[in-house]
């Protein structure tokens, strides 16, 4: 699952090594992250390249996880589709050879195990802000008596505003930019 013996992996030289596979990750992915209500299937597929003594890998995955809505907590089911690279070192001395923006990892057994990754790359994916498609749609924020959702920007223009509000030489501004002009003119 997943798992090959690095001796296995350096026979495919001249080609890369294809996968493909689908891994039941739920309750694993649930341990770690208590927002994921449920998660489909993971289907994986990929390339492991064996180059320069080291294994470069390319995955792809396919998944749906259902999610609590970041506004009302109604489950939402969100497909996720990726890509992700990875360079498993069985030298560190060999991090040299690799570009600064690719992810090297050590590689300490005779075993190549992607089923980690494929984890944690899965819990990095998962988005932070989470919609029904109602709550995508609506063009006004949930509130209450006494409170109400802002956006962003809605929030930031609440702060300059308060700004303005507490700095009492803030209406002086304008008239000391004027007079420096009229002065200059003289």
């Amino acid at each position: 699952m997943l798992n090959w013996s690095t001796s296995t992996l350096t026979q495919y030289r001249d080609e890369p090594f294809a996968f493909e596979e689908e891994v039941d990750l739920k309750k694993d992915l649930q341990a770690r992250n208590k927002d994921i209500l449920d998660l489909q299937p993971v289907r994986v597929e990929g390339y492991v390249f064996y180059s320069r003594g080291d294994f470069a890998v390319n995955v792809t995955i396919n998944t749906a996880v259902t999610l609590p809505s970041t506004r009302s907590l109604t489950p939402v089911l969100v497909p996720l589709q990726f890509t992700y690279d990875e360079v498993y070192l069985t030298d560190p001395a060999h991090a040299d050879q690799y570009e600064e923006d690719e992810l090297l990892l050590p590689l300490n057994t005779d075993h190549l195990d992607l089923l980690p990754g494929v984890a944690d790359n899965i819990l990095l994916a998962i988005p932070t802000r989470v919609l029904t498609e109602e709550e995508q749609q609506a063009t006004s924020l949930p509130s209450g008596d006494g409170w109400g959702l802002i956006t962003d920007e809605q929030f930031r223009a609440q702060q300059d505003a308060e700004k303005e509000r507490r700095n009492p030489f803030a209406g002086l501004a304008d008239m000391f930019d004027d007079d420096d002009d009229d002065a200059n003119k003289k």
